[in-house]
């Protein structure tokens, strides 16, 4: 027996094919155009389409019951004030969840998204090495300084989201990251910071 060839079709028509179901149903169940928009990104984003080294992997279940909280916070990110957004809420509330499913909607919109798990972080220079390494997309960069952070801020040339997640065991005092958090804000007008914790950590900074 002479075995049968399979065939696939081309990824782009796929993706046509995805967005054309996608968009008749909406339009049949009278969907707003937002979750259009955040389907159509999940499809990007299942298909692995889209560059995102930088953010945790995310497994392919369904993200149930927080799809409008993610839209109303990629509103703000798109708003020039206020720069930084802030996630609060308990453990278990599926802040970290959040933010990364964030980060990938961010990605398929042609955001540069560098996300940072606070927890692995100790010190002013520690947070400008696992930025900077996210930025390379190596492991580790070692000896670098605050000052080189900031250069980085100063050259972005596109849209970037930074995501600071659990920011509640953090430079042993906050006042370390409010500083570097002004002073990257201030060196780009380019750049969006979004913070995850139990608490309000930082002032808003208009």
């Amino acid at each position: 027996l002479v075995p049968s060839r399979q065939y696939s079709l081309p990824l782009w028509i796929k993706v046509v094919i995805s967005f054309g179901l996608i968009f008749s149903v909406a339009l049949f169940l009278n969907i707003h155009s937002d979750y259009i928009h955040l389907l159509f990104r999940r499809v990007m984003y299942h298909m692995n389409l889209l560059d995102s080294r930088s953010l945790p992997y995310l497994d392919h279940k369904v993200f149930v019951g927080r799809e409008l909280s993610e839209i109303q916070i990629i509103q703000e990110i798109y708003k020039p004030h206020p720069p930084i957004i802030s996630v609060v809420g308990p453990p278990g509330f599926g802040k970290s969840t959040l933010a990364i499913h964030i980060g990938h909607a961010m990605v398929a919109d042609g955001f540069l998204v560098h996300y940072v798990d606070m927890r692995q972080v100790s010190s002013k220079q520690a947070l400008a090495e696992k930025i900077l390494a996210g930025d390379s997309g190596i492991v580790a960069i070692k000896n670098v300084t605050v000052e080189r952070l900031y250069k980085w801020a100063r050259e972005l040339n596109h849209r970037t989201l930074l995501i600071l997640d659990n920011c509640d065991v953090i430079l042993h005092n906050t006042t370390d990251l409010q500083t570097v958090v002004e002073k990257l804000l201030d060196n780009s007008p380019r750049l969006k910071i979004l913070i995850t914790s139990r608490r309000t950590i930082l002032q808003i900074i208009p």
